[in-house]
């Protein structure tokens, strides 16, 4: 069964607010500054570009994601969604899929049944 990302037509303002919960890129090491509405790094500390958001050919795209799945009864409650970047997110899933691991648990927000 093919992979269809919910929030691919999210309404902007919940877009951002999921974005806004990504930590800012200050200062790259040699001090440049990169704009916060553009870049940010998700939980895991892969960079995500806004303008990405459901490219998963992009390295730098992003998906919003549920931190408690619904099929565990989370909701799609703003306090329940979290970023991801894709890029990274599929060749971990890949390879865990590929390796036949049911389950990395919560920490890093990715389940499987």
């Amino acid at each position: 069964m093919a992979y269809t990302y919910p929030f691919k037509t999210v309404i902007e303002p919940t877009k951002k607010e999921v974005w806004a919960k990504g930590d800012p890129i200050t200062k790259d090491a040699k001090g440049k500054s990169f704009d916060p509405n553009v870049w940010r790094y998700d939980k895991c500390g892969s960079v995500m570009r806004y303008s990405d958001h459901g490219d998963r050919n992009s390295e730098h795209g992003w998906e919003i994601d549920h931190i408690m799945p619904t099929s565990k009864g989370g909701r799609d409650a703003i306090t329940n969604l979290h970023r991801s970047n894709d890029y990274y997110y599929v060749k971990v899933w890949k390879f865990y899929a590929a390796n036949q691991i049911k389950s990395i648990g919560s920490r890093h927000g990715l389940y499987w049944a």
